[in-house]
């Protein structure tokens, strides 16, 4: 047993030394959720991370600056498009983001007249802490691929703000009869039944257009997300359809 004992004894004074100048042990990041959703349109790329605490205690992540994130764009034959950090300057100071178990905290982005052509693009995005609570951590990231459509013929430019139900869309429309059509769904009720929009009689410029929507608070998902999809309509038949995301309820 003595010698058993010293053996044991000799293997940890080895196994010490060696993990310590490896350097620190790596943290465990099961239940910390990192993800990503990007929604393109022939003009615009936008880009929401979430960042969701599924664990049962309080995470704290640790950034070297100022800058939280970082989100890029590649083409099929790996070729950079965008690169949400270039040209920008962050604040080379220590930052930190605390979270509760069960809370989540999102970012959005929006890449604006992109200049992609129609086709299927990879979009990458990490976190740049580099500490969860004060122990090295392996990179946060995710990978997904986004498809940029044609440009629409009747819609574009079109831009959403508001929240909770209250929603004010303004954009540019060039529908053939002058006018068009417009529903609000959440992937499982209709939210506004179709409606109609007349824009202008003059069908050869693009005409501005404002919608004020209003959706009430009971009626809002508890998880999903508000869609509103503008068209036209030939002979009953919907064309020219144009989904625009207003908000994403978790």
């Amino acid at each position: 047993m003595k010698n058993h004992s010293l053996i044991f004894i000799l293997i940890l004074l080895v196994l010490i030394p060696i993990t310590a100048a490896h350097g620190e042990e790596k943290l465990n990041t099961e239940g910390v959720i990192f993800y990503m959703d990007a929604i393109a349109t022939a003009e615009n790329i936008t880009f929401e991370l979430v960042l969701r605490n599924d664990t049962k205690t309080p995470i704290s992540l640790e950034f070297p600056s100022s800058q939280i994130y970082e989100i890029m764009v590649h083409n099929q034959e790996n070729q950079q498009k965008y690169q949400f950090s270039k040209g920008k300057s962050f604040a080379q100071a220590i930052k930190t983001i605390n979270l509760q178990p069960g809370k989540e905290i999102s970012w959005q982005e929006t890449w604006k007249d992109h200049g992609l052509s129609d086709g299927e693009y990879q979009v990458s995005a990490g976190l740049k802490a580099v500490r969860i609570n004060h122990v090295a951590s392996e990179p946060l990231s995710t990978t997904r691929t986004v498809t940029v459509p044609a440009e629409n013929p009747v819609f574009k430019k079109i831009e959403v703000s508001g929240e909770n139900g209250s929603y004010r869309v303004q954009g540019q429309a060039k529908p053939k009869n002058g006018t068009f059509y417009y529903t609000v769904e959440d992937g499982h009720h209709q939210q506004i039944q179709e409606t109609k929009k007349v824009v202008s009689k003059d069908t050869s410029e693009w005409n501005t257009f404002v919608l004020e929507l209003k959706i009430p608070d009971d009626h809002l998902p508890q998880n999903g997300t508000l869609i509103l999809n503008l068209y036209e309509r030939e002979n009953e038949k919907i064309v020219h359809n144009y989904s625009v995301v207003l908000e994403k309820f978790y």
